[in-house]
């Protein structure tokens, strides 16, 4: 992307990627809103709290990593789709998961800015070779002058899921129960949004990433 382009430029950009990328990679992209749905359903209708949400988040974990992995590769960046494996994700995830949470709860701004700025770090820590820290500060320095764009690429996939808090809201009872098809809707909802928020952060890292040593391939 150039800063001498508008946002409007920019942010269609971006959206273009995704397009591009959801395509190349939409057997994983199903995979996950599948089985996320189906597990939240389950979850929901089971009553199951602790463990319950223990397994929704090893399956997000596990299936957001079969995600970044497919467009990763689908999008040509990483000839086997990762240059890191499960572990690294996870560190990843745990550390900036850590890092938005703590800035949502001093401010909610900060954590709203990290959560833009840090979008593209799967895609520096599973295509090249950084680390967990490294990926954040590559994202956190390549982010600067496309904050806005990032930002509103964003904003469908978080609106979605806060009207998929909102419909959990209006559809449960005194006890806190949601019908079946609330609970599809809801859990629907909220992996569409997952997997829209995993497909922009790959976008902008496609938009945002170093050219140089591919240029250097092609021309020796």
């Amino acid at each position: 992307m150039n800063t001498d382009d508008s946002v409007g430029t920019r942010l269609g950009q971006i959206m273009e990627e995704s397009v591009r990328l959801g395509r190349t990679a939409w057997a994983a992209a199903l995979l996950y809103v599948a089985v996320l749905t189906a597990a939240g359903v389950a979850i929901d209708q089971l009553s199951v709290t602790g463990s319950g949400d223990l397994l929704a988040s090893i399956l997000s974990f596990a299936l957001g990593y079969v995600l970044t992995v497919g467009l990763l590769r689908g999008g040509g960046f990483s000839h086997d789709g990762s240059k890191r494996g499960f572990g690294s994700y996870f560190g990843l995830s745990l550390l900036s998961g850590l890092g938005i949470a703590l800035g949502c709860l001093l401010l909610l701004i900060p954590g709203l800015v990290l959560f833009v700025r840090w979008s593209p770090a799967y895609g520096y820590l599973m295509a090249e070779d950084v680390g967990v820290w490294d990926s954040l500060v590559k994202a956190w320095e390549q982010t600067g002058a496309h904050f806005w764009p990032l930002a509103l690429a964003l904003l469908p996939p978080v609106a979605l899921n806060i009207g998929a808090l909102a419909l959990y809201a209006l559809g449960s009872d005194e006890q806190g129960a949601t019908s079946v098809p609330v609970s599809l809707i809801a859990n629907g909802i909220i992996s569409v949004a997952g997997a829209g928020i995993t497909v922009v952060g790959i976008a902008g890292y496609a938009l945002l990433r170093d050219r140089g040593e591919e240029l250097v391939e092609i021309f020796a």
